[in-house]
């Protein structure tokens, strides 16, 4: 929330795959929750975000497990970062948004897992996440529920997503 007035934020390229309904919501002076935040209370969100990132690393070193919840696409790679960030391997980041989240819906005999009869959704990377988590954005391929989508399949999927939100930055 404290983001919402940070130009990195409103200008970000990956904006122009959210629709054009979602990026006039995210506008701090559309949205009743913020328009009425002065700076000062934008900075006090930036300094409990940053309590929350040492709070995870501590919760980590005590060995709480942790699973990340994110909204679908992009924002799985910034929240990977931040759980590094914070304290976490890159491999405890990984398992966060694999292992972690089918242990704890009870589903790690279907999830999670690359074995014969689980269900198989891959990302094949093109450098190691291990050597750095931003690696993850590194992408040459995904089989997704049976199929196979290359570079080229996954751009093109990009390209009609963008065409489709209207494009755009917040502002």
């Amino acid at each position: 929330m404290g983001w919402m007035n940070d130009s990195h934020f409103t200008s970000d390229p990956r904006l122009a795959y959210m629709s054009g309904d979602v990026r006039y919501r995210w506008q701090p002076e559309n949205d009743f929750r913020f328009r009425r935040w002065t700076p000062a209370e934008f900075e006090l969100q930036h300094s409990l975000f940053a309590a929350d990132k040492q709070m995870v690393g501590i919760m980590f070193r005590a060995g709480v497990p942790l699973l990340t919840f994110c909204f679908p696409g992009f924002s799985l790679h910034d929240e990977l970062a931040l759980l590094v960030e914070s304290g976490l391997t890159p491999l405890a980041a990984l398992q966060a948004a694999t292992i972690r989240p089918a242990e704890f819906l009870a589903r790690a005999g279907d999830f999670g897992q690359i074995a014969a009869g689980k269900r198989a959704n891959m990302v094949l990377l093109a450098a190691d996440p291990l050597a750095d988590i931003r690696n993850t954005t590194q992408i040459q391929a995904v089989w997704f529920q049976g199929k196979y989508f290359d570079r080229a399949a996954l751009d093109a999927l990009l390209a009609n997503a963008k065409h489709r939100s209207g494009k755009g930055k917040l502002r």
